[in-house]
């Protein structure tokens, strides 16, 4: 099918209500809701862009959302880049948070089509099309060129994907492109892209749980390479050390509290990969002297 009679198909689909039963039931159920909507199907292009505030309130507010997918995104695109696509990312209201395009092609389209952060996707506003049936539905779905309701989607086709964490859906991924370009591993490549994402909120969501564990210690908890760096630490830990309110996993102890002489025996014991049990030390911090009793288990991983 070319563009021509894409179009035609689209057109007759519009004018004669009995050539949509050719439609897929979850598309014909869109369509007829379209009209109850009393959308235009004849838009050029997509009106709809939320505000800046708007847009900055859904940033921050899927910030590690964004902070997630967009790695795997790129590496999505890595397979589909020159050919016109766009990878994009929606919130649940499906407001658009990101997307990845290179090529003129894709360029245009995206101009066009609005597929820009803050573009508003919602059926209510502009029909069916695939992200919303994706979110709608809460399935994986593709759209292709004439089932799209308004006129500046009919001419691309898209794959996408609902995204879950645990049983909340918190927004989808889709690629768009050209009509004549989709194939049948699009959407499986989407799936999996979204698979990978849900798998990382999972373990985000460890590791927060597990920092929230070791935060609820009353005793300060350190980790630490025989180099110094720091893997791991508690609130108390970081308390006691009076470093607070700073990032410290990456740091070393020896940057922290070993420029003073004094410190030099708790660095020591703390980074030489043996085990000691309730040793008294004393360290400094400024002018003041801080006693502490010691107690340390090296790890299977000889470098910590």
């Amino acid at each position: 099918m070319d563009r021509k009679e894409l179009r035609h198909k689209w057109q007759e689909l519009h004018h004669n209500p009995l050539a949509r039963s050719i439609l897929r039931p979850e598309i014909a159920d869109s369509w007829a809701r379209s009209y109850q909507y009393g959308i235009d199907p004849w838009m050029r292009e997509n009106p709809y862009v939320a505000t800046e505030a708007e847009r900055k309130e859904a940033r921050e507010r899927s910030g590690w959302l964004i902070q997630v997918a967009r790695p795997i995104m790129e590496h999505l695109y890595k397979f589909v880049a020159g050919t016109g696509f766009i990878v994009g990312l929606v919130d649940s209201n499906l407001q658009a948070l990101d997307c990845i395009f290179a090529d003129r092609e894709a360029q245009e389209w995206r101009k066009t089509a609005h597929l820009v952060e803050g573009g508003l996707w919602s059926e209510e506003l502009v029909g069916t099309n695939c992200t919303a049936l994706a979110i709608a539905l809460a399935k994986p779905i593709s759209v292709f060129g004439y089932e799209h309701f308004c006129l500046f989607a009919h001419a691309g086709a898209a794959s996408s994907a609902p995204i879950f964490n645990g049983d909340r859906m918190i927004g989808a991924l889709a690629m768009n492109g050209p009509f004549d370009r989709v194939s049948n591993h699009t959407l499986g490549m989407v799936v999996s892209a979204v698979k990978h994402i849900e798998s990382n909120i999972v373990l985000e969501r460890a590791g927060e749980f597990h920092q929230e564990t070791i935060d609820s210690i009353s005793e300060g908890l350190l980790v630490l390479k025989l180099d110094g760096e720091i893997l791991g630490i508690n609130q108390m830990c970081a308390k006691i050390l009076r470093i607070t309110g700073q990032p410290l996993i990456g740091r070393n102890l020896y940057e922290l509290v070993g420029h003073n002489e004094g410190n030099q025996q708790f660095v020591r014991l703390v980074t030489r990969g043996r085990a000691t049990t309730d040793e008294r030390v004393t360290f400094y911090l400024g002018k003041d002297r801080v006693q502490c009793n010691i107690t340390c288990t090296p790890m299977g991983d000889q470098d910590r």
